[in-house]
């Protein structure tokens, strides 16, 4: 319905009434979305959170070009919706809401790693409208280490000593910035910074498993003593690893 109008507008109105219609659209997206929080959160168990319930709420968040495939975000509500403790989410989004609103009923805490200020503050607003209030969101830039990879900075940051599941769908490394082999490390950063610290896991799933880069952290991870395996479903690939 918003489309037919504004292809109907002649063009001098046209800005400004999409930007009513934009924030009528994305008015609707939040309704809807604090509808499917509501719901997560009245989820006994992880048999009891169906597929359509998921795609809903990828839907209602509206940022489907960013957001990680439906069946990324399945993986992390199987874990969140059966389990309880402390789980690390690495970039902040669709699968903060989503794990945060499953595992609050078992007393959990999603600690939540954002690189970029804007969509920190952001999700620091949609964090507070859904009335989540088991998510630690830090606004942590990433930098790179000695070991030639980039990773978030986690100096001064004072952590939970185990994590039940680590949830990794980024940071984004942008190549301008990052030169080699900064790029080609990708993700590979993640358990070389939690060991430094001390700090354990039992479980990461990584979403992007068919990123040629995953090769690459796959072995590092293989030597570090990670078993990992590769899952493939219709909408892409994650990888499920484990400590030996």
């Amino acid at each position: 319905m918003f489309g037919q109008v504004k292809r109907l507008l002649p063009l001098a109105v046209k800005r400004p009434v999409r930007r009513v219609i934009d924030s009528a659209q994305a008015a609707l997206r939040m309704w809807d979305l604090q509808k499917c929080v509501r719901e997560l959160r009245r989820r006994p168990n992880a048999a009891a959170v169906d597929g359509r319930l998921l795609l809903r709420t990828r839907r209602a968040w509206g940022n489907e070009a960013w957001s990680p495939d439906i069946a990324f975000i399945t993986a992390i509500a199987e874990r969140a919706a059966s389990r309880g403790g402390d789980f690390l989410d690495c970039g902040s989004g669709l699968s903060t809401i989503v794990a945060a609103a499953l595992t609050q009923r078992h007393g959990g805490r999603v600690w939540s790693l954002e690189q970029d200020k804007s969509w920190h503050e952001y999700m620091t607003r949609v964090v507070k409208r859904l009335g989540i209030d088991n998510v630690v969101l830090w606004c942590a830039p990433v930098r790179a280490y000695d070991d030639g990879f980039v990773w978030f900075d986690l100096e001064g940051r004072q952590l939970p000593a185990e994590f039940t599941a680590v949830f990794c769908d980024g940071p984004a490394i942008d190549p301008k910035r990052w030169p080699e082999p900064h790029r080609s490390n990708w993700r590979l950063g993640l358990v070389p910074v939690l060991r430094e610290r001390g700090i354990g896991f039992r479980e990461i799933v990584l979403d992007d498993a068919e990123d040629p880069r995953c090769e690459r952290l796959n072995r590092h991870w293989r030597a570090a003593g990670i078993e990992t395996r590769i899952v493939p479903t219709d909408t892409g690939q994650h990888m499920v690893a484990q400590p030996r």
